[in-house]
């Protein structure tokens, strides 16, 4: 088994206990709020795709005050000290380098200035590119900082979500209007029953809002179709959603995964607005209930969907 299919199993593994305790509420936020979503405490940046998902869940399972995390090197070299005992926390990466095919060493991306990647040279009689982009999981361990001594939050205070004073739903209504502003191609319509997203038409259909049980279900069905109009070749260009031919192929492969991609993120989106919809969890556990025992003989299909959701949810943050 390579390195990257044991990687993919250990990520799948807790993915799969965390669906079968919470359903997809296991992929909410931690709190409320981007503020909230996993940084590095070292350089405040946030941390991605399937980390995102796992680191948030551990957090939703214990006292942590923060969500910021450092490797234990970072740690030490910040003169502070890793609480005896405690346990590590799994984060995962895509390491890019450069294979010289003409000495077989390796070029990191970040150094990536200093080569000609245009270079040609010969090899075995054919001419072909000197640099080859290769692809490699890494696997590392972070601790978060409650489990450290002598480190204190970098995040403000007044980003609290207690200091925060807006109404859910308004907040969600102004982020569909901003993103349908800024992108300038997307338009939503409440005329027909159902609820859907037509790729040809670039356009999502509503039922009218009132017909929801309360408003929070409301914006949940939308952004689940706001997410899907992410993967659209102008945009993300999502092989899920290009490849179902306008969702025309029900029943396919593909169609399982839009749709979880599609699911995954609207419950990001309800959980970093703060939403609370009645009728969510009987719905998204319709949804995962028959993608389980399919996950387990697949342990890439679900770090792909989150990644993929991810990259759906920044699209329509901006």
């Amino acid at each position: 088994m390579t390195k990257i299919n044991k990687a993919q199993e250990k990520v799948n593994a807790i993915v799969l206990e965390g669906l079968k305790k919470k359903g997809l509420n296991w992929f909410k936020p931690w709190k409320a709020g981007k503020v909230h979503s996993p940084v590095n405490w070292v350089t405040q940046k946030p941390y991605s795709g399937v980390n995102t998902f796992m680191l948030n869940a551990i957090m939703s399972e214990t006292s942590y005050n923060t969500n910021e995390w450092l490797t234990f090197k970072q740690c030490t070299n910040a003169n502070g000290k890793v609480l005896k005992g405690s346990k590590a926390s799994d984060i995962f990466y895509w390491q890019v380098s450069y294979l010289d095919r003409k000495n077989g060493t390796f070029t990191k991306a970040q150094f990536v200035k200093s080569l000609n990647l245009r270079e040609r040279i010969t090899v075995d009689g054919r001419e072909s590119d000197r640099y080859l982009k290769t692809f490699a999981m890494s696997n590392y361990k972070v601790f978060n900082i409650s489990q450290c001594e002598g480190l204190d939050s970098k995040i403000p205070q007044s980003e609290d979500d207690d200091t925060l004073t807006f109404e859910p739903i308004e907040v969600a209504d102004q982020l569909v209007r901003s993103y349908v502003d800024r992108d300038g191609k997307l338009f939503i319509q409440h005329k027909q029953d159902g609820a859907f997203y037509m790729p040809s038409r670039d356009m999502i259909n509503m039922p009218l809002p009132e017909t929801f049980c309360d408003p929070d279900s409301y914006y949940k069905v939308l952004f689940h179709e706001m997410v899907h109009a992410t993967g659209h070749e102008s945009r993300l260009n999502r092989k899920t959603l290009i490849s179902n031919n306008g969702f025309k192929r029900v029943g396919k492969i593909t169609y399982s995964r839009e749709e979880l991609v599609a699911e995954i993120g609207c419950m990001y989106m309800v959980g970093f607005l703060g939403l609370d919809p009645k009728d969510n969890d009987p719905n998204s556990q319709a949804y995962i209930n028959g993608w389980l025992s399919n996950l387990k003989k697949k342990p890439q299909e679900i770090a792909t969907a989150m990644t993929q959701a991810s990259k759906a949810f920044d699209e329509l943050c901006g």
